[in-house]
């Protein structure tokens, strides 16, 4: 879709008249171009030998250059009981639409098609059910594509009812699971304006509408489907949280460290990523954009993927050629933990505890041995166990208030970069691929490399237009990305 926009689209001869006159537009008031839109279907079929208006009169034709099947088509109508009030039945499956009916094809709608008058629902909607019928019926593009009746979704009910269009939309988005949406659902969309119609492509995996307008492309002019769309694409979007722990504590631990820069010399960045903020709103968009397929983020004229690199970059630390945490290591005996954090053996199996059927220990005790050793001037004992807790709190948070085993071993590998950007592709996957829930990972780190990414250009940082964060990414095009 995306590439399509600015390209020019084949238009069939047989559907060009040349005329010196120019086009002008039906004289229709607004919100009534739809031909036939009152009658029901049903009472249609009440009568089917009725005649309709005009009936008595033939078709007629409008000069120029026809195709030999459009003359054929023509006779062949002027010849059948259609000219006579008979009508036809269309019928379409649950496929279609989403829901079983029937379509009546009468001599108006045929009149409509060979003048070039406004086209009524009955004609757009046949021409939906022969394209699925032909194309789509029985193969994969089934899975990719969706329609949404015209019938159902227009300006004269947002208008009247706009809370019945976002639940008919809701429930037509809702139709299939998570592993068969369709990428892209196509409304035919009567805006009101003589008889105008625009064909609608939602997008929402991306939360974008596209207008394919052959006069204008200006979208604006139809504001109220664009925000009935996209608040019902918002609300069918995959529900995310963030396991985010309280770093209050830790944070203040910081201001036992006496020389900083021999701290960063030796670990890195650790300090910058556990006390930087993180903004949710901003990640919960970008997770949004999580395209199972390529592990990437896919926006709609870019693509962000992390890597080892950056990811060294913004811990500043080197990747390691050691083999990386896999969670099949040993269990850590209380000896090593015990040379490792200058703990004592008694301690260690006092405060040892199982919690979330792994067993760790807590924060509280952790922050507690940490603040008396810096107090006695054990630096090395103090900032052993710092690390240790930012490990465990902020890169690789499990429970709250708790570091388990995972973090200790984490902690003595030392092989950190690829086992972090390993943790945020599982637990982001594996939440994709649930249809939304916790997103347990270093969500500080994955928050700083996005960021990283955007531009800092005193308009988009300044955001003088309050826009939504959504808005303001949607926005953005590759040129603009860092």
């Amino acid at each position: 879709m995306r590439e399509a926009v600015g390209s020019f689209v084949g238009w069939p001869s047989d559907l060009i008249f040349p005329d010196a006159e120019t086009p002008t537009r039906p004289t229709h008031k607004a919100g009534k171009g739809i031909s036939r839109r009152i009658e029901s279907v049903a009472s249609q079929k009440e009568v089917p030998g009725r005649k309709l208006k005009k009936a008595g009169n033939d078709i007629p034709t409008t000069s120029g250059t026809k195709s030999q099947i459009m003359m054929r088509l023509e006779k062949m109508v002027e010849e059948s009981d259609i000219m006579h009030g008979a009508i036809r039945s269309v019928d379409f499956d649950e496929g279609v639409f989403g829901f079983a009916h029937s379509e009546i094809i009468a001599k108006e709608d045929m009149q409509q098609l060979f003048e070039h008058e406004e086209l009524g629902i009955a004609v757009i909607h046949t021409y939906i059910w022969y394209m699925y019928v032909t194309l789509m019926w029985g193969t994969e593009l089934c899975n990719r594509f969706n329609f949404i009746a015209a019938s159902r979704i227009n300006t004269t009910f947002i208008t009247k009812n706009p809370t019945s269009v976002k639940n008919e939309l809701v429930d037509r988005f809702m139709a299939a699971d998570d592993n068969t949406t369709p990428s892209l659902y196509f409304l035919p969309f009567n805006s009101g304006n003589g008889g105008h119609w625009v064909l609608v492509a939602m997008d929402l995996s991306r939360l974008m509408v596209y207008y394919l307008d052959s006069l204008s492309g200006d979208w604006s002019k139809y504001p109220s489907m664009k925000k009935t769309t996209m608040d019902c694409g918002r609300r069918n979007t995959k529900k995310y949280s963030f396991r985010c722990p309280d770093l209050k504590e830790l944070r203040k631990l910081s201001f036992f460290l006496l020389d900083p820069l021999d701290f960063k010399q030796r670990h890195g960045k650790l300090l910058s990523v556990s006390s930087a903020d993180v903004v949710e709103e901003l990640l919960s968009i970008l997770v949004q954009f999580y395209d199972p397929l390529y592990r990437c983020f896919t926006f709609p004229d870019y693509q962000l993927v992390p890597t080892l690199e950056e990811y060294a970059h913004l811990l500043g630390m080197p990747v390691s050629d050691k083999v990386p945490f896999s969670g099949l290591e040993e269990i850590l005996i209380s000896h090593v933990i015990v040379e490792s954090l200058h703990l004592k053996k008694y301690e260690i199996y006092a405060h040892l505890v199982k919690k979330g059927g792994i067993i760790g220990l807590t924060s509280e005790f952790l922050i507690g041995r940490a603040i008396v050793f810096a107090q006695v001037g054990s630096m090395n004992a103090f900032k052993a166990i710092f690390v240790l807790l930012i490990y465990g709190l902020t890169l690789f948070p499990n429970i709250d208030g708790f570091v388990d085993v995972n973090s200790i071993r984490i902690f003595l590998i030392r092989n950190l970069i690829l086992t972090l950007l390993g943790d945020m592709y599982f637990s982001l996957h594996l939440r994709n691929s649930k249809g939304g829930g916790t997103i347990v990972c270093c969500v500080t780190l994955l928050y700083k490399w996005f960021i990283s990414h955007l531009p800092q250009t005193p308009a988009f940082l300044e955001n003088k237009q309050c826009l939504w964060w959504s808005q303001r990414l949607m926005s953005l095009t590759n040129d603009d990305i860092v």
